[in-house]
Parts: C-alpha cells; sequence; structure tokens
C-alpha cells in the first residue's frame, strides 16, 4: 500500500489499485501523474469559477457521485466517512478519450461497519447530528474531513441538487417501509438460515458487557434487530426534517406545556445544522 498527498489537508491518500508492484509496470510518472489529477481537483474547489456549472469542481469530479456518497454517510452516519473510509476513482484522459467514458472523479460505497448507529463515540449512535461537521464537533481528531465536502455545501447549487436527490429517494427505494422491510427480509434470512445462531455460540454477544465500539447491548438477535429499524426510523426524520420541502398543514393552536432546553435534546450536546 502506497500513499500520496492531499495538499490542501496534507491527509494520506492510499493508492489501492494500481499497487505499489504495478507502478514499476507502468510509464515512467505514473505515480507523479497522479499525485498532479489529485492536486488539479483540489485545486478546482479555489478557483474563482469553483461554482460555474460549465467549470470549477464540476469539471473534475462527478457531482451526482458526491451527492450519493453524502447521502449514503449521512444517512448511515457513518462516522468513518468523507475521512477515514471514502473511495475514490477516475479513469486516465487518453482512455477515457478512446472509450468515451467520463473521466472526472467519482466515489464509490465502502465499509459500514462502524454506522448505522454501531459506534458509541462521534456522535455514531445519535440520530440527530451530521457526520460532515466532524472538524467541528470533533477538532482534535487527526484525519479531519477533506475541505472539499465543505466547500461544495457553500454552492447552494450543490445542496438544492442534494435536496432534490433525497427527495427522489424518499419517493422510491428509500421510503421508510422499503427500508424497514429490506432490514425485516435479511434478518430472517440470517436467523432462518442458522447464522445468527451459530454467530451467538461462536462469540456470546448477547451475553457479553462490553464488545467495542458496541453503543446498545441488546438482549437477544430479535432485540438488536429491533434497535436498527428504531435507529434508522429517527434517522429518517431527522434527514426528512432538514433536507425535504417544509409540508404545509392545517393546525389549530394548542396550549403545551414548556420544556427546559436540556429536555429538547436527545442527550449529548446539541449538533450543529447548515443545511434546512
Amino acid at each position: 500500500e502506497i500513499y500520496t498527498l492531499s495538499l490542501h489537508d496534507a491527509l494520506p491518500i492510499s493508492i489501492c489499485d494500481p499497487d505499489n508492484e504495478e507502478f514499476a509496470s507502468l510509464p515512467t510518472g505514473a505515480r507523479q501523474a497522479l499525485q498532479t489529477e489529485v492536486n488539479k481537483m483540489e485545486a478546482s474547489f479555489m478557483d474563482n469559477d469553483w461554482q460555474q456549472p460549465d467549470g470549477g469542481y464540476r469539471k473534475k469530479i462527478d457531482v451526482q457521485s458526491f451527492i450519493d456518497y453524502m447521502l449514503a454517510t449521512e444517512l448511515s452516519m457513518n462516522i468513518d466517512g468523507y475521512r477515514l473510509s471514502t473511495h475514490f476513482y477516475k479513469h486516465g484522459e487518453k482512455r477515457a478519450e478512446q472509450e468515451g467514458i467520463d473521466p472526472r472523479w467519482k466515489t464509490t460505497l465502502w465499509d459500514y461497519n462502524i454506522a448505522w448507529g454501531n459506534a458509541n463515540y462521534y456522535h455514531g449512535k445519535r440520530t440527530d447530528c451530521w457526520q460532515y461537521e466532524m472538524n467541528i464537533n470533533f477538532r482534535d481528531d487527526d484525519s479531519p474531513v477533506p475541505f472539499y465536502w465543505y466547500r461544495m455545501l457553500q454552492d447552494t447549487a450543490y445542496v438544492s441538487a442534494l435536496k432534490s436527490r433525497w427527495q427522489q429517494y424518499r419517493q422510491n427505494n428509500h421510503q421508510t417501509n422499503s427500508l424497514l422491510s429490506t432490514v425485516d427480509s435479511l434478518a430472517m434470512l440470517i436467523k432462518e438460515g442458522g447464522a445468527a445462531l451459530r454467530n451467538e455460540q461462536a462469540w456470546g454477544i448477547y451475553s457479553r458487557r462490553y464488545i467495542w465500539p458496541i453503543p446498545y447491548y441488546a438482549q437477544d438477535y430479535d432485540d438488536a434487530v429491533d434497535y436498527l429499524k428504531g435507529w434508522i426510523r429517527q434517522r429518517l426524520q431527522f434527514l426528512d426534517k432538514h433536507l425535504l420541502p417544509p409540508r404545509v398543514i392545517e393546525t389549530e393552536p394548542v396550549m403545551v406545556a414548556s420544556r427546559s432546553r436540556s429536555e429538547e435534546r436527545r442527550g449529548g450536546e446539541e449538533c450543529r445544522s447548515r443545511w434546512s
């Protein structure tokens, strides 16, 4: 495994393909060419025309790919997202021209084991925080979220497209019942096939009181599934509140008891929100 650098943040970027041995068989300067492409991508976010629809960062990245990655990361509250477990790839300009494919940087989905409410640190179990704001909430971590994710959120066109994409998700395969049905289907497959029982016999999960980094110790398999489904419901409500258009509902005024600010929080300090 070899590395290049993000020049803006000085963060290491691991190169998975080609690997170190393969670089020896590539033309001279291939590794430097890859570093140059990283530099160009980052520089595009700092150009004077960085927000232009036909220029700026849109010439260097597939914006739809980044939006889909961002929504997946936020839906799952993946605390490794953006910074530790983020796959990027691009095709070389020559190959892209020959094969008629997009040469811009794209993202893929990878590494969601410390997500979906399955972490007891960095707000991992909470449903009312944004993972992209980790640099604000946890300033001392040495693997921060790269600057360009924040930069894109300064672009009103990007935010508008992101909200439209979320609305499209929620009208299709990300409807609440659809997501929960998928969880039920997979949970049943694992349980009826005997895998859940074999896993418990091997590891004694539900009798242990410490397993890193689990935040919720379920009584049994069904309880663990219920926790996941409850977490997903609350997460969807939070995202909908900030990403979907406000609903117009006719109401009548009612009297409610006042609550203290601490009672309005869902535990711990409040998380910021910049999308609403």
